[in-house]
Protein backbone atom coordinates (compact mmCIF):
# COMPACT_ATOMS: atom_id res chain seq x y z
CA UNK A 1 0.00 0.00 0.00
CA UNK A 2 0.97 3.61 -1.07
CA UNK A 3 1.61 6.16 1.75
CA UNK A 4 0.01 9.36 1.11
CA UNK A 5 -0.36 11.39 3.95
CA UNK A 6 -3.80 13.44 3.23
CA UNK A 7 -5.78 9.95 2.79
CA UNK A 8 -3.95 8.32 6.29
CA UNK A 9 -4.44 11.73 7.88
CA UNK A 10 -8.57 11.39 6.72
CA UNK A 11 -8.78 8.02 7.52
CA UNK A 12 -7.21 8.32 11.06
CA UNK A 13 -9.75 10.67 11.97
CA UNK A 14 -12.27 7.93 11.44
CA UNK A 15 -10.34 5.72 13.17
CA UNK A 16 -9.38 7.20 16.16
CA UNK A 17 -11.67 6.31 19.15
CA UNK A 18 -12.24 5.37 22.67
CA UNK A 19 -10.66 1.77 21.98
CA UNK A 20 -7.84 3.04 20.90
CA UNK A 21 -6.39 5.19 23.03
CA UNK A 22 -8.05 6.45 26.93
CA UNK A 23 -7.36 10.16 26.18
CA UNK A 24 -9.14 10.19 23.42
CA UNK A 25 -12.56 12.63 23.11
CA UNK A 26 -14.66 13.75 20.45
CA UNK A 27 -13.10 17.42 20.75
CA UNK A 28 -9.36 16.11 20.53
CA UNK A 29 -9.10 12.77 18.74
CA UNK A 30 -6.01 12.48 18.07
CA UNK A 31 -5.43 12.84 22.30
CA UNK A 32 -2.87 9.58 23.57
CA UNK A 33 -3.02 8.32 19.89
CA UNK A 34 0.73 9.08 19.13
CA UNK A 35 2.46 5.59 20.35
CA UNK A 36 -0.41 3.20 18.72
CA UNK A 37 -0.37 5.03 15.27
CA UNK A 38 3.15 5.28 14.57
CA UNK A 39 3.26 1.52 15.10
CA UNK A 40 0.33 0.72 13.06
CA UNK A 41 1.22 3.29 10.40
CA UNK A 42 5.04 1.34 10.16
CA UNK A 43 3.70 -2.23 10.15
CA UNK A 44 0.77 -0.95 7.08
CA UNK A 45 3.85 1.37 5.28
CA UNK A 46 7.36 0.30 6.74
CA UNK A 47 9.56 2.60 7.43
CA UNK A 48 11.21 3.71 10.84
CA UNK A 49 9.36 5.21 14.16
CA UNK A 50 10.98 8.17 16.06
CA UNK A 51 10.38 9.48 19.21
CA UNK A 52 11.02 12.74 20.74
CA UNK A 53 11.52 13.88 24.37
CA UNK A 54 7.60 15.63 25.52
CA UNK A 55 8.51 16.19 29.24
CA UNK A 56 10.62 14.93 31.36
CA UNK A 57 7.68 11.53 31.63
CA UNK A 58 6.82 11.16 28.23
CA UNK A 59 8.25 10.76 24.74
CA UNK A 60 6.25 11.67 21.65
CA UNK A 61 6.08 8.74 18.73
CA UNK A 62 5.75 9.70 15.01
CA UNK A 63 7.08 8.45 11.78
CA UNK A 64 9.46 8.50 8.86
CA UNK A 65 8.79 6.42 5.72
CA UNK A 66 10.43 6.69 2.85
CA UNK A 67 12.81 9.41 4.02
CA UNK A 68 10.30 11.96 5.35
CA UNK A 69 9.09 12.48 8.88
CA UNK A 70 5.27 12.65 9.01
CA UNK A 71 3.83 13.54 12.26
CA UNK A 72 0.28 12.10 12.32
CA UNK A 73 -0.54 13.25 15.74
CA UNK A 74 0.64 16.75 15.75
CA UNK A 75 -2.90 18.65 15.91
CA UNK A 76 -2.59 17.58 20.10
CA UNK A 77 0.05 20.25 20.53
CA UNK A 78 -0.70 23.85 20.86
CA UNK A 79 3.08 24.60 20.99
CA UNK A 80 5.79 24.02 18.40
CA UNK A 81 6.96 20.85 19.23
CA UNK A 82 11.42 20.66 18.14
CA UNK A 83 11.82 17.71 17.33
CA UNK A 84 14.56 15.73 18.06
CA UNK A 85 14.16 12.52 15.62
CA UNK A 86 15.66 10.12 17.96
CA UNK A 87 15.30 6.37 16.41
CA UNK A 88 12.94 3.97 18.49
CA UNK A 89 10.90 1.14 17.71
CA UNK A 90 7.36 -0.31 17.72
CA UNK A 91 8.74 -2.29 21.23
CA UNK A 92 9.35 0.45 22.69
CA UNK A 93 6.15 2.21 21.26
CA UNK A 94 4.29 -0.57 22.54
CA UNK A 95 4.95 0.32 26.42
CA UNK A 96 1.70 2.79 25.68
CA UNK A 97 -1.01 0.89 24.34
CA UNK A 98 -2.52 -2.63 24.89
CA UNK A 99 -2.89 -4.84 22.41
CA UNK A 100 -6.18 -4.23 21.66
CA UNK A 101 -5.78 -0.81 21.18
CA UNK A 102 -3.36 -1.70 18.31
CA UNK A 103 -5.89 -4.30 17.13
CA UNK A 104 -8.66 -2.06 17.17
CA UNK A 105 -7.02 1.20 15.27
CA UNK A 106 -4.90 -1.69 12.74
CA UNK A 107 -8.40 -2.79 11.33
CA UNK A 108 -10.77 0.84 11.61
CA UNK A 109 -7.59 2.57 9.57
CA UNK A 110 -7.26 -0.44 7.07
CA UNK A 111 -11.25 0.11 6.40
CA UNK A 112 -10.90 3.79 6.62
CA UNK A 113 -8.46 3.62 3.82
CA UNK A 114 -10.04 1.23 1.76
CA UNK A 115 -13.23 3.58 1.96
CA UNK A 116 -11.09 6.38 0.94
CA UNK A 117 -9.64 4.51 -2.67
Amino acid sequence: MMFNETKVRNALAKSWSLDTARQWTEERPFEGQCNVTAAVIADIFGGEILKTPWNEQTDHYYNQIDGSVYDLTDDQFEVPIHYANVASSKREANSGFTEQEYTTLREALLENLGDLT
